[in-house]
């Protein structure tokens, strides 16, 4: 199992934060879940169209 030490992650969201307006990042998200559905994100980007292929090409979960 891979781990990211806390400094990743922080320095991560710090320059998602800060460059939010330069790149267009968001528009590789082709679906979007609330933070309580985290659970069918998971099964709908891992699960969905093992057979078939799957629809989602990145899976990004929100807070509202």
């Amino acid at each position: 199992t891979v781990h990211y030490n806390p400094w990743v992650i922080e320095a991560a969201l710090q320059f998602l934060v800060k460059t939010k307006d330069k790149y267009q990042l968001m528009d590789v998200v082709s679906d979007k879940f609330a933070l309580d559905k985290v659970n069918e994100a998971f099964e709908f980007a891992e699960w969905h169209g093992k057979d078939t292929g799957t629809q989602a090409q990145r899976v990004a979960l929100h807070m509202d």
